[in-house]
């Protein structure tokens, strides 16, 4: 019953939007009474976080697939930073109304961003880790250079961004952004 009701609740997401979704209209779309839904889950909000959790679940198993990937650590980071963009521009273009859900998981469920953004944290770190080993990268702090590595693509990762440009053009900064980075990361960084 539990999958019903999120697949009922991402439909009307995608079409109505978080903010204009009710719980009552989740359930009739479920054909159950929203006291029932009250069973499943506490409120909307808890709704939409584990939503956005299996959606970010999807792109961590894209993102860890480039990580393990046998290419150099240096085309994994760019290829990093293109899966990254691709999935978040993918997502917007097809469920624009989504990013309503993304806001408010932003503003008020800060645990499933922050998990998600150490889970990604620790790939680039692996990576950095993999970089220094075979003599690519020489980043004293892999931990503190995966961290700015997130900072420097956030704009790749947030769907209110991706309005601005076609693909092509994301692309085209994704991979200046990743050659500036990997410039940084051959020489001794903190």
């Amino acid at each position: 019953i539990s999958e019903t009701i999120l697949m009922a609740a991402l439909r009307r997401f995608e079409q109505f939007g978080y903010s204009k979704t009710t719980m009552a209209e989740i359930a009739a779309d479920c054909d159950m009474s929203a006291a029932n839904i009250y069973r499943y889950f506490e409120n909307k909000l808890e709704i939409g976080a584990q939503l956005a959790r299996r959606c970010l679940a999807d792109e961590c198993v894209a993102l860890k697939q480039v990580i393990e990937s046998p290419e150099s650590a240096s085309a994994r980071l760019e290829g990093f930073l293109l899966a990254n963009l691709r999935y978040t521009y993918q997502r917007w273009s097809e469920q624009p109304r989504i990013n309503e859900l993304v806001e408010a998981i932003a503003r008020e469920r800060t645990d499933v961003v922050q998990d998600h953004v150490q889970f990604k944290q620790e790939l680039i770190t692996r990576l950095i880790e993999d970089g220094n080993r075979n003599g690519e990268f020489a980043a004293v702090d892999p931990v503190r250079s995966a961290e700015a590595i997130l900072v420097a693509g956030t704009v790749f990762d947030l769907p209110l961004f991706m309005h601005m440009h076609p693909l092509g053009k994301f692309e085209s900064m994704a991979r200046n952004v990743a050659q500036l980075i990997l410039r940084g990361l051959a020489t001794r960084t903190s």
